[in-house]
């Protein structure tokens, strides 16, 4: 099963699809934060839909993480280096 998944991971028709499944589902995601935004009220709405974008983030961010390259597990620590003055 490892195998096969290397070989796809490596396939840019595969590629693509997982870009469009993923796309597809932080819509959805966004789309059903919005709706219980609304139905929330004002004060309430508005933090649904800003946590609803850091757990997106967040996953997104775990899952280049535990992709296995090199140096993948250094991601959420890149930033850019500002020498001292």
């Amino acid at each position: 099963m490892a195998n096969l998944i290397h070989e796809l991971a490596g396939q840019t028709w595969f590629i693509a699809i997982m870009a469009i499944i993923l796309i597809g589902g932080v819509l959805s995601a966004v789309h059903h934060a919005e709706v219980i935004a609304h139905k929330t009220g004002e004060p309430y709405g508005a933090l649904v839909l800003a946590i609803s974008v850091t757990i997106i983030e967040v996953s997104l961010i775990i899952s280049m993480m535990l992709s296995g390259h090199d140096g993948s597990q250094f991601i959420a620590r890149d930033v850019p280096y500002l020498p001292q003055s």
